[in-house]
């Protein structure tokens, strides 16, 4: 107990978590993969969980998809998910953008899309991931749409390629069985 006491009071000093007795699947990595292959396990890595729709359906880009590394929620997980978009784009500061275009592929007229994270340690991070189709999807309980960092709207994210609508939600909740 006495040593037990001294690890929370060093933790809280560190900005460390404390001891957990009940950690639970989170999200600590994202990949984005993309090529010629239609199949998105082609592009798996190991460790590493396929979302299997192409996040370019529709057009005449690249195959793209992503994948995802799931934790416990006592590591530093994904906290916050954002896109920023535009020749070039930036991730805001504290965040890190994945270096794969959304819309690989489409022409050299179409705008950039970049999936961007921000990792912590939280008790609040983000659990799953869902691809919604559509202009107006359905969206399940609990669930956010992922939006422009910069703009604040939710994001296509076929905007500008053509298309079928496609929005990347996430859930801080955990999957039902």
């Amino acid at each position: 107990a006495e040593l037990e006491e001294a690890f929370q009071q060093y933790a809280a000093g560190h900005g460390l978590p404390g001891i957990v007795t009940n950690a639970r699947a989170s999200i600590t990595e994202i990949l984005i993969k993309s090529g010629i292959h239609d199949n998105p396990y082609y592009y798996q890595e190991a460790g590493y969980k396929v979302i299997p729709e192409n996040l370019n359906e529709g057009n005449n880009g690249d195959y793209v998809f992503l994948m995802y590394k799931e934790g416990l929620d006592v590591e530093e997980s994904i906290n916050e998910l954002a896109t920023v978009s535009g020749v070039g784009a930036t991730a805001p500061a504290g965040w890190f953008r994945i270096t794969a275009n959304l819309n690989e592929g489409t022409g050299s007229g179409d705008p950039e899309i970049y999936l961007c994270y921000k990792k912590a340690f939280s008790d609040n991070p983000v659990r799953q991931l869902k691809v919604l189709k559509g202009e107006d999807p359905t969206l399940p309980s609990g669930f956010e749409v992922v939006k422009n960092f910069y703009y604040g709207n939710n994001q296509n994210l076929n905007h500008g390629a053509g298309g079928e609508a496609l929005y990347l939600a996430f859930s801080r909740n955990e999957s039902q069985p």
